[in-house]
């Protein structure tokens, strides 16, 4: 089941978010969705309506270890379609994060470009974006 995420979940996000950070404020302006499964948290996504140039923009994916491959993340990124279409919808990603790099392909995102040097590593960060249709 995916839904829009609430302040309840803060706990439950950080058991497994990758990224760090809080994400109260995301949660209290209803821009996260989370994914559950057996009444776990098990997933989630942070987007805003105009967060790219004006248009809507994936800010965090993450899905806990134990869960990846389930199709969760597809899951994730079909519902926030749904809720900001129609419009161009974008992601970004490391340049080597192979698997996120495979779940856009798999999933039709369309590449838009790298920026390099921009991760503290100094890897290039690759953006991405989908059409979506009308919410």
């Amino acid at each position: 089941m995916i839904r829009e995420g609430t302040t309840n979940d803060v706990a439950a996000l950080a058991a497994f978010d990758p990224f760090g950070g809080d994400r109260r404020q995301e949660l209290a302006g209803g821009r996260v969705l989370v994914a559950e499964a057996g009444g776990r948290v098990v997933g989630y996504l942070t987007f805003s309506p105009a967060g790219f140039i004006g248009r809507p923009f994936v800010h965090f994916l993450a899905v806990a270890p134990e869960f990846r491959r389930r199709g969760i993340a597809s899951g994730l990124l079909r519902a926030v379609a749904a809720r900001v279409g129609p419009s161009r919808l974008f992601i970004s990603t490391e340049e080597g994060n192979a698997p996120m790099l495979r779940l856009l392909e798999r999933e039709g995102w369309a590449a838009a470009g790298c920026v390099r040097n921009v991760n503290d590593d100094g890897s290039a960060e690759c953006f991405f974006y989908r059409e979506v249709g009308p919410a």
